[in-house]
Formats: structure tokens, C-alpha cells, sequence
């Protein structure tokens, strides 16, 4: 018994620590916490799957084939069906070899040719539509480096993951372009390094989850290029490029924020956007302030002798903190 309490003060003095003293950790370490709620599971790959073969595979499809693939023509009309095209693109050896890409090609006898003359690394569509949806299905069907969005949070955090099959004991650096293509107007928003932990395998430990700069937090919508390792063509990854909409800091406050300030109502008037920036915005970035460190968060977690004590009893990666280092991010995010 003396033991268990020698061991459980240490542990109580951690949780103190925890709900107060978190808050001055730097920005640096807060930037590999997951804020998306999210997990990236196999469950996650499979929507992914789903969704880009609904929005991509199907449309190509039905503008390539139609001729013969329509009821009552010489084609079967399995090819609008997920689980029957996705049996043959995971039939193979990779994503540029298998029994989709063969037929399309007509490796496999197909009486409509070979929809991608000439094209031997997947470039031509519909024939880079379908290397990419088999990397999404299958990372390990990969030829060089690739990587997949998982996903993209309105106030401006995108997760996914980068790796290079043939070599994976590799952590490669994923480029994001905003709004064009690297060779084509984009800017360079940033460079981060895919070394995450994470779910799934060969994608454990090549996760990567970054914050747009705030200046991209506009209320429209975007165009991210993201690339794995080289900003060239045949390194963009699978489903880039990536469209999302993100949130100007008030948008997200109205929709998001002030519905989780309700019980700061009782003490605290008026609760408005101006007067819980200026909170948030204390200190500046350049003093010390930052996501998980600043006025309203440390309040919130019951620091600086808040009167309404702590407000976040799930620590700062649970509501309400958790929505308001959402909202620092879309504010002053780097």
C-alpha cells in the first residue's frame, strides 16, 4: 500500500500539471497534435476510395465508354459499379499493373483499344485517374514515392500521409503549393516532413499534418498541390490536387466558437468576437502567445486566478480548448 502511494502522488502533481502548466508548452510541439477529431483508420481509406472513384473514375468512364458501355451495348455495365472495379484494380501487381489498368490498356483484350496509347507511367487519363485511385485502395501497390490527403479541416489543418514503397525506412518532405501547380503559378505555403505515427500499414510513421498559413484562412475555397518529395507531376499525391473551403476567424467563431463560450455568459459580458480575440490574441505571437498559450485558453483551463475555474475538466485537447487552438490557428497560424 505505501508503494501504490508513493506512486499515485507523482501521478496527481502530472494532472495538475497537465490542465494548467500545458499551456506553456512552445508552438513547435504543438504542431504534431491531431486537432481534426479524426483518426486515419482503414475505415478512413475506404471512404476515401469510395468517394474518389464516385467523383472521378465513374465521370471518366461514362465520357470514355459510353459508346459501348451503355444498356444493350457490347459492354457490361459493371464498369459503373464500385466493388466490381475495385476487385479488378486491386487484382495485380501494383497500381500501373493490374487488371483494370490492363484492360484499359488492352493488355487485356478490349474491344474499345487502348484508351491510353503510349502512356506507360499512368499520365494519361483515364489511365492516371486509375493509378491513383489504386494507391488510395492500396498504398503498397505504389510505384515511387506517393501519398494520399486524408483530411482538410475548415480552419485550415490537412492531414494525410507520404512514402516511398521501394524504400520505406525514408521519412520524405511533402511540399504544399496553394492555388496552382508548382510549374504553374502555385505558391509555396510550406514544406513539412511526412514522420508521423499512425494507423495502417506501410503508412505508419510517413503521416504528416501541417496548418495552412493564416493568411489562406479566407472564407473560400482552395487549391492545394501537395507533392511527396520532388514538386514534379509524377509526385503529386493520389487525390491532389485537393480542394477546401476554409473559414476567415469570425466565420469560425459565429459557427464553431461562441456555442461553446455559453457557460462564460454568466460572468463574462459582452461574449462577442472582438472582445474573445483580444483574449486570444494575448500575448502576441512574437511575445510568446501561441495556440495552446495564450489569455483565453489559459483562463479556460483555470489559470490566471479564473474566477469561473477550469472549463476545459478534459485538458486542452478536449472542448472548448480544443476549438479555441482551432481558432488561434485560423487566426495567427504560421
Amino acid at each position: 500500500m505505501e508503494k501504490l502511494t508513493q506512486w499515485l502522488h507523482p501521478l496527481k502533481i502530472f494532472i495538475a500539471l497537465v490542465a494548467i502548466g500545458f499551456c506553456f508548452q512552445d508552438c513547435s510541439s504543438f504542431r504534431a497534435i491531431d486537432l481534426t477529431g479524426s483518426s486515419n483508420s482503414s475505415s478512413v481509406s475506404q471512404s476515401l476510395g469510395t468517394q474518389y472513384y464516385q467523383t472521378n473514375i465513374t465521370p471518366a468512364f461514362q465520357q470514355r465508354c459510353i459508346t459501348c458501355h451503355v444498356a444493350g451495348g457490347v459492354g457490361p455495365m459493371t464498369i459503373y459499379d464500385y466493388s466490381a472495379m475495385k476487385a479488378k484494380l486491386t487484382s495485380g501487381m501494383s497500381s500501373l499493373n493490374n487488371d483494370l489498368m490492363n484492360k484499359v490498356k488492352n493488355v487485356i483484350t478490349h474491344t474499345g483499344g487502348d484508351l491510353c496509347p503510349g502512356d506507360v507511367k499512368g499520365n494519361v487519363s483515364p489511365c492516371d485517374l486509375i493509378k491513383r485511385w489504386a494507391v488510395i485502395e492500396d498504398p503498397l501497390s505504389a510505384v515511387g514515392p506517393t501519398g494520399v490527403v486524408t483530411a482538410a479541416q475548415t480552419f485550415g489543418q490537412i492531414s494525410g500521409w507520404a512514402l516511398d514503397t521501394q524504400n520505406q525506412a525514408n521519412s520524405l518532405s511533402v511540399l504544399v503549393y496553394v492555388d496552382g501547380a508548382a510549374n504553374a503559378g502555385g505558391t509555396l505555403a510550406g514544406t513539412y516532413t511526412a514522420n508521423m505515427t499512425g494507423t495502417g500499414n506501410p503508412q505508419s510513421g510517413h503521416y504528416f499534418n501541417f496548418q495552412l498559413p493564416s493568411q489562406y484562412m479566407s472564407g473560400t475555397s482552395h487549391q492545394l498541390y501537395i507533392y511527396a518529395n520532388a514538386a514534379t507531376s509524377d509526385n503529386l499525391l493520389a487525390n491532389a490536387p485537393y480542394s477546401m473551403v476554409t473559414q476567415t476567424g469570425q466565420q469560425f467563431f459565429n459557427t464553431t466558437v461562441l456555442g461553446k463560450l455559453t457557460t462564460c455568459k454568466g460572468c463574462h459580458s459582452p461574449v462577442d468576437y472582438p472582445t474573445e480575440r483580444a483574449y486570444l490574441a494575448s500575448p502576441g505571437v512574437g511575445s510568446g502567445g501561441a495556440a495552446n498559450s495564450n489569455t483565453l485558453i489559459t483562463n479556460a483551463a483555470g489559470g490566471l486566478s479564473h474566477s469561473g475555474g477550469v472549463q476545459c475538466p478534459g485538458g486542452l485537447n478536449a472542448d472548448p480548448c480544443l476549438t479555441m487552438q482551432q481558432w488561434w490557428l485560423i487566426e495567427f497560424g504560421q
